[in-house]
This record gives C-alpha cells, sequence and structure tokens, in this order.
C-alpha cells in the first residue's frame, strides 16, 4: 500500500514539471524579442523620422553650404589682380573734405588700384567702399585708364554723365570738362579718330556722400543713337604710357 502511495506521487510530482515547462515555452512565443523596446519603455531610444511630422529639422548641413557659396553681389569696383577680365584700371585717391574740383594727381599719392567692367554707373546711392579701403563713401577720386578699339575711321562723339565731376581724354587730348561738384550731368565732345586702338583716360571725383554716377556713352559717325561703348572693343592699358599721370 505504501509503494503504491510513493508511486502515485513519484507520477503526479513528474506531470506537474512537464506542465510547467510547457507553460514557460509558450509565454515565451508571445514576448517581444530581446533588444525590441519601444520608446515608451527604453529611454535611450531614438524615434524613427516621420514625415508627416513638421517639427523634424531639415539637412541643416546642406542648406548651410548653399548659403555659404551662393555667389556674391557683382561689386562696382575690385581688385585688378582678381579680375584680369575688367578693362578700366584706376587709381584710387582720398580727397580733403571740401575738395571742389579735380585734383593735380602729380602731388597725391594712390592708395591703391581697382578695375572696373564698364563706365555704365547711374545715379545710385553709394556705400560699398572700395576693396581693401573701408568707409570711403565721399571725397575720393579715380584717374582711371584704358584702350578703345575704334572700329572705323571718322568723327566719334562722346557724352559723359557724372556726379560729381569728371573730366575725358583721348589720347591725352581733353575732350570733355565736366568738372566741378554738382548732381548728375551730362556733357557730350567730339574727336577725329582713325581705326584702331586709342588711349582713354576719365578721371573723376566724388564729392560729398552718398550719391555717385559715371557714365561714357560715344556715337560713330553715321549713327543715331548713344551707347555704352562695347565691352568688346575695351582693352587694359598695354604700355607704360598709358598709366602716367600726364597730361
Amino acid at each position: 500500500m505504501q509503494g503504491l502511495w510513493l508511486t502515485s506521487a513519484f507520477s503526479l510530482m513528474l506531470f506537474s514539471a512537464c506542465a510547467n515547462e510547457k507553460f514557460r515555452d509558450q509565454g515565451s512565443q508571445t514576448q517581444a524579442p530581446a533588444g525590441a523596446e519601444t520608446a515608451d519603455t527604453n529611454p535611450d531610444a531614438v524615434p524613427e523620422p516621420n514625415s508627416e511630422d513638421a517639427s523634424m529639422p531639415t539637412d541643416v548641413t546642406e542648406t548651410t553650404a548653399d548659403a555659404d557659396t551662393a555667389p556674391a553681389a557683382n561689386p562696382l569696383f575690385a581688385d585688378c589682380q582678381t579680375t584680369p577680365e575688367r578693362p578700366i584700371v584706376g587709381d584710387l585717391y582720398q580727397l580733403a573734405p571740401n575738395t571742389r574740383e579735380l585734383p593735380d594727381y602729380h602731388k597725391m599719392k594712390a592708395l591703391k588700384k581697382v578695375c572696373l567692367a564698364q563706365l555704365d554707373i547711374k545715379t545710385r546711392s553709394f556705400t560699398e567702399g572700395f576693396p581693401g579701403v573701408e568707409k570711403l563713401f565721399e571725397w575720393f577720386s579715380l584717374d582711371m585708364r584704358f584702350a578703345i578699339k575704334v572700329p572705323k575711321a571718322g568723327k566719334w562723339e562722346f557724352k559723359l554723365v557724372a556726379d560729381d565731376g569728371a573730366i575725358l581724354y583721348i589720347d591725352q587730348t581733353k575732350v570733355i570738362d565736366n568738372d566741378g561738384v554738382h548732381e548728375t550731368k551730362e556733357k557730350t565732345g567730339r574727336s577725329q579718330l582713325t581705326a584702331g586702338l586709342h588711349e582713354v583716360r576719365v578721371s573723376y571725383f566724388q564729392g560729398p556722400r552718398y550719391n555717385i554716377a559715371l557714365e561714357l556713352y560715344w556715337k560713330g559717325p553715321h549713327d543715331n543713337e548713344f551707347t555704352y561703348i562695347p565691352a568688346a572693343t575695351l582693352l587694359r592699358p598695354q604700355d607704360a604710357r598709358l598709366m602716367s599721370v600726364s597730361p
């Protein structure tokens, strides 16, 4: 009787152990895999970006790079060494306040050379200054040299617009005198020219701030209207005579 009771007890314990093992296997199949915690249960988890979430930041690196590489506005005046395509070379001078006319450059020392692409500066406010020269907005002068390639011989007419004063020389002969302190004003002059290269000098000064203007036009034989001198006919000075301060 006692042997039968022990056999029954042993069978019951074996059945209970097998049942518990089966229960544990079923429970493990319903749990999430190890390491698959959600953001709610894992404080270190980073949520995936949501295209519908307007609060998510855009690509900051790309935006910054685009801003840094955006081309700057084309300046009126530039360093000649870095802009060889600009044909007009000017010596920049600082003037004494209340200067009333173009100075005698023989008695002055230029601050630096600057280059221009064209004399097409319509009346405008000038606050950008010059490369390497800070806050020079008034009381300055530019003595500019370049060459023009005249396409055909004849009497050519020129128009010089300036605020303040300016004088035009061609082959060292004064053609237009528009000197003095004044608002934007134009003057015209004529010159008999042969076909080919000719020396051009335009001396200009700016009195009190802020507006400036400097435009040079020409009109050839049998032309009806003034136009800017085409860029294709403008050249940098090719020899020392063009860079001198004479006459």
